[in-house]
């Protein structure tokens, strides 16, 4: 009660109750004793606070690990909360808008024949690490040849080279954390 009243705007007593509703229907708290003001965090609760992503997206990856589908679901949810991570170029009069067209057909081959932004965003996000292994780059590493590739590699296939590298330090990590609290299945 003491944190939520020290927001700057608290949410209203309803939104309270409803998301604490929410996260006991999905077992991520328990309500103790009588009344519901006191709660627990559960295996699953523990794991959502510990992501750094919204509730459903964490609940995307939490389900996907104990199916097996760790890899891609994290993928995704990752992807689905990033922001720049392809950057449209801006149409020129000086080129007719021909880098706009080259844009759109980048984008258009890593869609694989699937209309969808997230198929394309997981694409781009795999073709990324597949050429940072082909040229052996690992993130955090400083050689300047292969990260120039890799910023090259990007300029050239319209993706955000610092996005990329940020989303795929993120992947790394909340990998960690599910396997310390998910089980395999």
């Amino acid at each position: 009660d003491a944190e939520i009243r020290a927001c700057l705007s608290p949410p209203e007593d309803d939104k309270i109750r409803e998301a604490l509703r929410d996260l006991q229907e999905v077992n991520a708290v328990q309500a103790l004793g009588r009344g519901g003001r006191n709660f627990r965090a559960l295996r699953m609760g523990t794991l959502l606070e510990d992501l750094p992503m919204d509730i459903r997206l964490g609940l995307l990856v939490a389900w996907g690990a104990q199916l097996g589908m760790e890899y891609a679901t994290v993928d995704a949810a990752v992807m689905l909360q990033a922001h720049n991570v392809v950057g449209e170029p801006r149409a020129t009069l000086q080129d007719g808008g021909k880098a706009f067209i080259r844009h759109c057909a980048k984008m258009r081959e890593f869609a694989n024949g699937f209309p969808s932004d997230i198929v394309v965003l997981v694409n781009v996000l795999r073709a990324f690490r597949r050429e940072a292994k082909r040229v052996g780059w690992v993130d955090g590493t400083e050689d300047v040849r292969a990260v120039e590739h890799m910023r090259r590699w990007c300029a050239a296939n319209g993706a955000n080279f610092v996005a990329l590298q940020s989303i795929d330090t993120t992947v790394v990590m909340i990998h960690e954390r599910v396997r310390a609290v998910v089980p395999s299945p």
